[in-house]
């Protein structure tokens, strides 16, 4: 039983992956499926596309500036600035 651990802990003992970790790792394949038009989602509506490839890969997403949290830590924005990394 994991009641009273720590979480890093918790994790070792369960064999998983942190709950940041997770919604990174599915928020990058969203972001995937969606530029590929793999599922429903319309890139378009989420996503402002750079069309420079001048560094990294093509797919380059511009963040959208926000002034509230709500939409600055929205999925359209959350994880921009890794998969811009990938």
């Amino acid at each position: 039983m994991t009641y009273g651990m720590a979480y890093p802990e918790s994790l070792q003992i369960l064999k998983t992956e942190s709950l940041e970790l997770r919604r990174l790792k599915f928020d990058l394949n969203m972001i995937y499926c969606a530029i590929h038009r793999l599922n429903a989602l319309d890139s378009s509506k989420f996503f402002d596309m750079c069309n420079s490839s001048s560094r990294g890969h093509s797919l380059k997403i511009r963040k959208q500036f926000s002034l509230l949290n709500f939409r600055a830590f929205s999925f359209a924005n959350r994880c921009v600035d890794v998969w811009n990394r990938v």
